[in-house]
């Protein structure tokens, strides 16, 4: 085995589930096939490896098997022409099937165009492994990825400067305490749970009691699971002999509301209301939710105006000494000019020369070009 430093990037394309709802499955196989192989066509121009699809995302690495000096600016390139061919693919996705792709939104300082990409050390294995299934091939060698550094959390503020310029983005937000923002998110969602039972009746034929009756065990159920939460109703219908649903939110008991949402829906859509065939109510479902306290980030005790010390460091191949602001006690309205080192106790950001950091209400630091 040997330590590799790569970059990995990885592009999610948004709103392909949905498509399920609008192509049958030969048409659906069909845009996504196009989609990877655009995808991929972008990153082998750029020397990288497509290391494995996941769903409807695309996983590139760049340095393996060959290491390169430029291998992230490589995946920052590929990053772009990802981008491009994307709107040339959409052309033609729209003229076959009327059908566009975009991807999927990313927070900063990632790729914000949509992309995400990371730099870090990886351990490849790539001999006696070849007839493992878990090893993916990179240019005709079998090469598994053991563990990843990812550029992620903490790491990533020291490079989004960097990503910013080269995707000619003028403005960053770092976050309060960056390195746990994403346990943070996970523990401040709400309390949820869904549930969904089976019903395959024609809407024509049910009684508002008919629907109380099979949407009770599911709201007994949500009140169980979630005490205290809103408990919400949806039903799953289509028209006899369709192969797909459109869910609509229900309101009440009565199936004629439930129909007439679903006709709506359709309509609004697929452009159409069935032509008067029947509709039927295939599911019925059930979301009990419960909201949580809204985190608080900034408070009175972030009273900081003034560096707690400075530092060298080289920026950009030049040798610097720069400011070190604790990120953490820096006070609202406190503008840092760079460079300078942005320092707290789960993250280290560098505002490079030429940018400003402005600390926002919430203790979010706000970069933009000076």
């Amino acid at each position: 085995m040997e330590r590799k430093l790569v970059t990995i990037l990885f592009a999610d394309a948004l709103g392909s589930t949905s498509l399920g709802d609008r192509l049958d499955p030969e048409r659906l196989r069909a845009v996504l096939d196009a989609y990877f192989a655009t995808m991929a066509a972008a990153v082998q121009a750029w020397d990288g490896t497509v290391e494995k699809f996941i769903g409807d995302a695309v996983m590139a690495v760049f340095g393996v098997p060959a290491v390169r000096e430029d291998d992230t600016e490589r995946a920052l390139n590929a990053a772009m022409e990802m981008m491009e061919r994307l709107g040339e693919l959409n052309r033609e996705l729209h003229e076959r099937h009327g059908v566009t792709l975009r991807m999927r939104k990313a927070p900063l300082p990632f790729l914000a165009a949509q992309l995400g990409k990371s730099a870090g050390a990886v351990v490849a294995a790539s001999q006696e492994i070849a007839s493992d299934p878990a090893v993916v091939y990179a240019a005709d060698q079998p090469i598994r990825v053991w563990s990843v550094g990812c550029a992620s959390g903490e790491e990533a503020y020291t490079l989004a400067i960097l990503l910013a310029e080269a995707l000619g983005m003028g403005t960053i937000v770092i976050p309060p305490h960056p390195g746990a923002l994403s346990a943070l998110g996970l523990a401040a969602a709400a309390e949820r749970a869904d549930l969904l039972a089976s019903f395959h009746r024609a809407a024509d034929d049910l009684e508002p009691r008919d629907v109380a009756g099979a949407f009770g065990p599911l709201l007994a159920e949500g009140a169980r699971q979630v005490p205290g939460g809103a408990l919400l109703k949806y039903a799953d219908c289509r028209f006899a002999g369709q192969g797909y649903e459109v869910t609509v939110a229900v309101e009440g008991d009565d199936p004629m509301r439930i129909r007439a949402a679903f006709l709506l829906a359709h309509r609004a859509r697929y452009g159409h209301e069935g032509a008067g065939l029947a509709v039927e109510i295939v599911n019925l479902r059930v979301v009990a939710l419960r909201e949580g306290p809204l985190p608080r980030f900034a408070g009175e005790s972030r009273a900081g105006r003034r560096p707690v010390g400075r530092r060298a460091l080289i920026v950009r191949g030049e040798r610097v000494t720069a400011p070190v602001w604790s990120l953490d006690e820096v006070a609202v309205g406190v503008s840092v000019q760079g460079p300078a080192i942005l320092a707290g106790r789960d993250a280290t950001a560098l505002v490079e020369p030429g940018w400003c950091g402005t600390v926002h209400a919430s203790g979010a630091v706000v970069l933009t070009r000076a």
